[in-house]
Order: structure tokens, then sequence, then C-alpha cells
């Protein structure tokens, strides 16, 4: 036997001792201590399941030392049965393999093989996926993952049952905690200043989520009337757009708000329809000109000849502000606003613009394909980032 093997022997003596008399320190039980009262019955001041765990792992163990001896002799000596023994050796590398992979060590009292393994593989695949991500999940929306995986996988009997839920989450060691949100929610990568450094101030918004107990009084006291209903604030950073809270209820169709929609929409829109009637009555029809060879037409063209493009669109988004205005990629910006190439110094001077006309028109001269063309542009929120929904590039 070389010298490595002994070492290696030793060490292994010297943990199974301390692992031993951890077992000795609970409550004075270890290795041999009976695990029945006088009477015979089981012991209530100790946990029978984790002990006898606990003695199968330091067996299993010990069977490395002990392997040139007889295993009578190995279940004289630790006060077992043959048969006992015999399961042990069986089943070794089952038992240390769930006492490596489960984060329950010891406080799991048996190993019970799941009925549909495939699924529960994938699903543990997915969940690994989904918190490598910093993705809250809770209990039922892994019993739903469940339920498509089955029905996936053409398990037809499967049911996510609570005590399903309880026998995963043993089995592969995971554990429900309340995660700070704040906390959670904050990019924790080192280059969150480089992102930032991409956008404006005003196009950086933050969104949470917070509790509105509208029938308790401020107090220090947990008696009291907890009907409450959850708000969301959410602003950009320099402060200078704060959108409406956005209210989340319990019930999808509150009593308070079942009414007759249908006939209040109709109502609107027949006061709609007689508003533009009256208007169109009051006011000439406007017959738009389509002379190009006046001398105001002539003038106009010759000054924008004059002025040269200071900006570039890249990307127009779908449904934005900017397409609705009739602007596309590709278009040359000759004037935004008060803005044209004489007086532009920076993209600082439209953003300027932009959030000083959010709701109000801003003419804007293009030039695309050799054709100038004057549209008008409306900055508003949408459901997209910003409020034009459109990337510039300078020139």
């Amino acid at each position: 036997m070389s010298r490595e093997t002994v070492l290696q022997l030793m060490r292994k003596k010297d943990e199974i001792e301390r692992e031993i008399t951890q077992l000795g320190e609970q409550r004075n039980v270890g290795m041999r201590g009976p695990l029945v009262d006088e009477g015979g019955y089981p012991r209530i001041d100790i946990d029978i399941f984790q002990v006898r765990v606990a003695r199968q792992k330091i067996i299993c163990k010990l069977l490395d030392i002990d392997t040139a001896k007889k295993k009578q002799d190995v279940a004289i000596k630790w006060n077992i049965s043959a048969s006992t023994l015999s399961t042990l050796i069986k089943k070794r590398k089952e038992y240390e393999n769930a006492f490596k992979t489960t984060e329950t060590g010891l406080g799991r009292k048996r190993l019970r093989k799941p009925c549909y393994p495939d699924l529960e593989t994938a699903l543990k695949l997915w969940f690994d996926s989904v918190r490598s991500k910093n993705v809250h999940i809770s209990g039922d929306l892994i019993k739903d993952k469940a339920l498509q995986l089955a029905s996936g996988l053409g398990y037809d009997t499967f049911v996510a049952s609570g005590g399903w839920l309880t026998r995963f989450k043993s089995r592969f060691g995971i554990a429900c905690k309340v995660l700070a949100e704040e906390s959670a929610a904050v990019c924790d990568g080192d280059n969150i200043h480089d992102i930032l450094d991409q956008y404006q101030p005003q196009d950086i918004y933050n969104a949470a989520k917070s509790v509105f107990l509208y029938n308790l009084l401020p107090g220090t006291t947990l008696a009291g009337n907890h009907d409450r209903i959850t708000v969301m604030c959410c602003c950009n950073i320099d402060g200078s757009e704060k959108r409406k809270l956005f209210v989340i209820g319990k019930t999808t169709k509150p009593k308070s708000l079942q009414n007759d929609h249908k006939a209040v929409m109709k109502d609107i829109e027949k006061c709609l329809h007689e508003i533009h009637a009256q208007k169109a009555e009051n006011d000439p029809p406007v017959v738009p000109s389509t002379s190009t060879n006046s001398d105001q037409d002539m003038f106009d063209m010759d000054q924008m000849e004059k002025q040269k493009p200071f900006a570039k669109i890249d990307k127009i988004m779908s449904f934005s502000p900017a397409e609705l205005a009739g602007l596309a990629s590709g278009d040359f910006i000759i004037r935004f606003g008060s803005i044209s190439a004489e007086n532009y110094r920076s993209f600082q001077d439209i953003s300027s613009v932009v959030q000083h006309s959010i709701g109000k028109t801003v003419p804007v001269t293009i030039k695309r394909n050799d054709i100038y063309m004057h549209l008008t542009l409306i900055p508003n929120t949408w459901s997209g980032r910003g409020l034009l929904g459109c990337n510039l590039l300078p020139l």
C-alpha cells in the first residue's frame, strides 16, 4: 500500500469520526444509540428518519475502510442486520448521489423515485435556465410549465398537485424564498454605466409597484383592515415625464364598472358626428393647392436647395409617431422645427425641441430621393420607447 493511499484513508477516517461525533451530539444518539424508548415506541425527542439516513451515509463511507472485512463482521460492528448492510452496499451509489445532488442533505427522509423522470428532468432544466436570468418563479408557475411539458410528452394522466410540487422541490433541493424586489430587479452587470450612456436621461425610465392600503390609517400595528390594491408608478430619470398611475385590481370585471359601455360609446359616436357635421357647415372646404409653378413654390424650392441636411433617419419603428407622420428610413432631415444645419450643434438640440413639443405639431422638412417634402410630426408617448420611435444618425 502506497503512502498516498494510507494518507487518503487517514483523512477519510478523520472525516468519518467527525460525522460520528456530530451525530452523537444530537441528543446522544450516536451510531449505536436506541431509536425506541423503554416501551418499544419510537422516540419523540429525535428525528428517526434523519438519524437513519445519517447512519447509512457514515456506513457507506466506512465500507471503503472495511473492504477487507466480512459483511457479517461489519454488520455486528455497527449493530445492523446483514440484509440492511447488503442493501446499503447495493444502493451505495444511489445514496451518495442523492446526498450530492440535493441541498436538503440529511433532512431527506426517503429516496422516492419520480413517476415521470424525463418530465422532471426537463422541468429542472427550464427552472435553472429561467432562474439564471434572475426571473422570479412561483409554485403556480412551475405547475403550469409542468402541465405544458406533460402535454408535449404525452402524459395525459399527469396531475400537478401540491404534493407533487413538494416532492419535486425536495428532490432537487428547491426552496421558496421571499426575494427583495428592488435589489433583485437591479442590473448587476459591470457595464451598466456604459449602457446608460447610450440613452438620453429623459429616455431612461423606472417602474415599480407598491401596495395601497386605502382603508388603513397610518400606524405601527398590524391589526386593521387590509383591503388593498396594487399601484405601479413610472417616470423617467430626469423627472420630465411622469406616467399616470397604473392601478392593478383583483377582479377583471368589478361590479362598480359593470355599466352599459356599448350604449355610452354609441352616444359618444353620435355627438362626434354632430360636431363634425356642424363644423363642416360653418367652415368652407379647404382645397389643397396642386400648382407646382407658383412663385411661392419656386421660392421654397430655392430655399430648400440651399440648405444642407444635418441628420439621417436610420430606422423607423412600426406604429410610432414618426411612422404616422410619414417619415421613412433613409430620409435626410433638412429642418426639424427651428433646427437646421446652420444652428445645429448636437442631438441634444433635437431632444430639447421634442421635450417642449409633446402633443404639439413640429414641422419637419426632409429630402427623399432628391425630392423635398414638408411633414408634420407630433411627439408623444406610444407603445415603444421614446417619443418619436425612430433612430437618427448625424451627418
